[in-house]
């Protein structure tokens, strides 16, 4: 299986500008992808938005930190709060983007946050994944329903934000839009 995303400059939205930075190794290695991208986006308002792509071949388990690290469980550590979560579909380069849409909130300060996920090339929504407490016996059932699925892919888009609605999904989007295209063409 390959990714079916991939990040990088294409024409941006007049006046933005787009860049790539580095992942610190030290987090490269605890995520064990098989491949990793970042690109830092610089909006004409001055709003920054910052874009993360992973991916877990087949042959490579992602840790249990990756497949269970979300906006909603990391956010809130670091004194972000409440999380309100919403499912959101954004597109690029003409197909559909499903994931969940998070919003967070510190002092004066707004924090919205897209977060997709696919598991063996099929999107897996954040609500779907098992939450603990798990009850005994949870994993296997799902081992034995559906097998095993090789294979993790997560798309992150960021942005610190006025607070309202409208301009958070437009920031995501928009960026989401510029960066973020299919990997191989369609079908």
């Amino acid at each position: 299986t390959t990714p079916l995303w991939r990040l990088g400059a294409r024409a941006t939205t007049i006046g933005w500008s787009a860049r790539p930075f580095e992942i610190p190794e030290a987090s490269l290695r605890v995520l064990g992808c098989s491949r990793a991208e970042a690109w830092r986006v610089l909006t004409a308002s001055g709003r920054e938005v910052q874009l993360y792509h992973f991916f877990w071949r087949p042959d490579r388990d992602a840790p249990s930190l990756a497949a269970g690290h979300t906006p909603d469980t990391c956010l809130p550590l670091t004194g972000w709060g409440p999380a309100r979560q919403e499912p959101l579909t954004l597109t690029a380069g003409g197909r559909e983007i499903p994931g969940t849409l998070f919003l967070f909130r510190r002092e004066h300060l707004h924090l919205a946050v897209f977060h997709a996920v696919w598991q063996g090339g099929e999107t897996r929504r954040t609500e779907e994944y098992a939450r603990p407490p798990f009850q005994r016996g949870d994993r296997l059932a799902v081992l034995w329903q559906k097998g095993r699925p090789r294979g993790r892919e997560v798309l992150i888009a960021a942005a610190y934000t006025t607070g309202a609605e409208a301009d958070m999904r437009e920031t995501l989007g928009d960026a989401v839009r510029a960066l973020v295209s299919p990997a191989a063409p369609r079908p």
